[in-house]
């Protein structure tokens, strides 16, 4: 009898668990087509609209967004060129760039960031903040 409910009691756990963590990643991965930059809320509609259109041509093909330096040029961002630039995932991942990085990337609608000649691992998907590091 012990051993059924120390089962029972095992099960019901790994059952809460287990929907905690559902309920938790759906909480992080919540969509939204605002992206923070510096402080200051942008709909993806605003930045299409602010920032030049571009296209890179890979081997993984043609990728079409908005020119990133151009956005951060065109939004004021005091002495953008010494500066780095850390592009935040709605999952949390996040890498940072340096300028130079950042005339070779562009943005795409879906809020992935996407550049020409950095490893994949620098292409943040679900874009929601763009931290300007001093």
């Amino acid at each position: 009898m012990k051993k059924e409910k120390l089962l029972l009691l095992g099960a019901v756990l790994v059952l809460l668990v287990g929907i905690g963590s559902t309920i938790y990643v759906h909480s992080t991965e919540a969509k939204t087509d605002k992206i923070e930059v510096n402080g200051k809320a942008y709909t993806i509609d605003q930045i299409f609209f602010i920032a030049e259109h571009r296209t890179l041509k890979l081997s993984d093909g043609n990728f079409s967004g908005i020119a990133i330096d151009d956005f951060i040029k065109k939004i004021g961002i005091p002495n953008y060129k010494d500066k780095k630039y850390t592009f935040v995932g709605a999952d949390g991942y996040q890498k940072t760039v340096e300028w130079k990085d950042l005339e070779k990337g562009i943005l795409l609608k879906n809020r992935k960031v996407v550049f020409s000649h950095l490893p994949k691992q620098y292409w943040v998907k679900d874009v929601v903040k763009i931290e300007v590091v001093e």
